[in-house]
């Protein structure tokens, strides 16, 4: 599965490519650590922390910083196993994505190396986001939730109590066609939900149903054609504030109810919070990533390795601030943690909890290619101008799946 996986990924890949990556050299009597397209300035406090610590071990060791617009060259780059390449940060866009990759069997799991496993014990469960059957693929740098905020005084002057904490999106259509109901009567032109215009709930029907690992998609679905359809039906309706840059608005819209954002930890406290909703009780939350991988080939592995350990280290973070980091360690959570599950009706209560519960029922964001970019591009503009009907697009998307996966 793997070496079919590494092979149509390189085949896609290359096939757009012909330039090769910076790459790290060995430096006058020593070894060139590569860092390529980090997130962070070297002389962030978190990556001088690492950089510090890393060099009182290896004084020889010169690390070299470079960056790369295209990403789809580190990706092939691993997939042909070149060793010239040590540490990527990854953020899920531009033709890298990391759980592929580490799918492919390009990128080392990094609780093979205990100093690594021993620093992520210090942290609050990120397995979900970050990690995969078991492993984790890369050391985060930075991870954005989706939030959504509610507009108290516009629920309370609607008289529409606010969602419950485990509200599914049949609730959510069912308060679009309430609103609407409003709209008709009054006149008035209010909004359940500001998002996007390749919205939320699409994008957590992706990340739930594409399985990269076993390469396989469920789009062919009843759920998935009531899912679309009843979305399209919120929008014919008006009650969907669906834009661009919506998403960016701040305060919120004021004749919205909801609003999605990518969320930063010191913005949980700006406004009343409440869960996304789901399908079922078995969907994960999408979150924005940017994580930290380790070639599997890298000529500098132990090196990189140690790098990342004393980046991953409960003192990296704390010198980065939880304000940049977010809460990532399980000493900055509150006393309840880690004694008993969150419960829904617990995180919508408290911002910490209501981050920590995205956290661990949170689940990689990430594009995968052809799959998404069909979705995006062509036909879900197409399903919203009514140019097909759900169940055409359940069976369309399908197609586009099993395709990708087949090639």
């Amino acid at each position: 599965m793997k070496t079919m996986l590494a092979s149509l990924l390189a085949l896609i890949i290359m096939a757009c490519v012909s330039v090769n990556p910076a790459r790290g050299e060995s430096a006058p009597g020593g070894t060139a650590l590569s860092i390529l397209n980090t997130a962070e300035a070297p002389d962030h406090p978190r990556m001088q922390h690492a950089l510090s610590v890393l060099r009182r071990e290896y004084p020889d060791v010169e690390v070299a910083f470079s960056e790369v617009y295209d990403m789809r060259v580190p990706a092939a780059a691993m997939l042909q196993g070149d060793p010239s390449i040590d540490i990527v940060a990854v953020q899920e866009y531009g033709g890298l994505c990391s759980r592929a990759l580490y799918a492919a069997g390009a990128l080392y799991d990094l609780y093979a190396f205990r100093d690594i496993r021993a620093q992520m014990d210090a942290w609050i469960d990120i397995d979900g986001v970050f990690g995969m059957d078991g492993g984790l693929f890369g050391v985060p740098q930075a991870v954005y939730p989706y939030v959504w905020r509610a507009n108290a005084p516009l629920f309370e002057a609607l008289q529409i109590p606010l969602p419950r904490a485990d509200w599914t999106w049949q609730d959510f259509f069912s308060l679009c066609q309430a609103v609407g109901e409003i709209n008709a009567r009054q006149g008035t032109q209010y909004a359940v939900l500001a998002d996007r215009s390749f919205p939320y709930i699409l994008n957590q029907y992706n990340m739930n149903h594409i399985d990269i690992g076993r390469q396989i998609a469920a789009f062919d679905t009843p759920a998935f054609a009531w899912l679309m359809d009843s979305w399209r039906t919120a929008q014919d309706m008006g009650v969907l504030l669906l834009s661009d840059d919506a998403i960016h608005l701040d305060p919120m819209p004021d004749h919205a109810l909801l609003q999605v954002m990518r969320g930063q930890y010191d913005m949980l406290r700006d406004t009343p919070l409440v869960l996304p909703p789901r399908l079922d009780a078995t969907d994960r939350f999408p979150a924005v990533t940017i994580a930290l991988v380790l070639n599997r080939h890298s000529q500098n592995a132990e090196i990189a390795a140690r790098f990342l350990s004393h980046y991953a280290s409960p003192d990296a973070l704390r010198a980065a601030g939880i304000e940049n980091t977010g809460l990532l360690l399980r000493e900055q959570a509150p006393p309840e943690y880690g004694q008993a599950d969150i419960s829904p009706e617990a995180a919508v209560q408290q911002p910490d909890l209501y981050w920590l519960y995205l956290m661990e029922h949170g689940t990689q964001e990430f594009f995968d290619g052809p799959i998404i970019r069909s979705q995006m591009m062509d036909l879900y503009p197409r399903f919203m101008r009514g140019e097909v009907t759900a169940a055409q697009f359940a069976r369309l998307m399908q197609q586009v799946a099993d395709e990708a996966f087949a090639q």
